[in-house]
């Protein structure tokens, strides 16, 4: 394959998206499927959804142009940089992984645990006793 090839990712949600060949390998997933002989079109991608797939797509494109990686972030959903968060994991995408990581932790720094648990939809399932006892036991950590 020359390096302009366009290679077609198909998620699980069995959509197809296509990108050239020179940015989806820096995907370690996809570079190692193709270096190890992978001769089909497609190139399946099932823990994938379309929704998100698209945003890896998009992501790789804005890198390749140097677009600003900071604005794609700051205009996603925390549930969404959750879910690209497990896309960059499973692709093996590193600068994608650092840079939605530390959009999840600028978005987390110096808020409560009850802001916490809003942003991200957690249930606090302690007692007020229990929660009265771990807030002792790691006083630190509430300051």
């Amino acid at each position: 394959m020359s390096s302009n090839t366009i290679l077609t990712l198909m998620s699980k949600d069995k959509d197809h998206f296509t990108i050239e060949k020179e940015l989806a390998i820096k995907s370690i997933t996809i570079k190692n499927m193709l270096d190890e002989g992978w001769l089909s079109p497609v190139i399946p991608l099932p823990n994938v959804a379309s929704k998100t797939l698209a945003l890896v797509v998009e992501f790789l494109n804005k890198q390749a142009v140097e677009q600003d990686l900071k604005k794609f972030v700051d205009d996603q959903h925390i549930s969404t940089l959750l879910d690209l968060t497990l896309a960059a994991n499973y692709l093996d995408i590193k600068e994608m992984l650092d840079v939605v990581c530390q959009k999840i932790a600028d978005t987390i720094k110096d808020k409560t645990v009850e802001e916490v648990r809003e942003i991200f939809h957690v249930t606090n399932d302690f007692t007020p006793e229990e929660e009265a006892a771990v807030r002792a036991e790691f006083d630190w950590a509430y300051e």
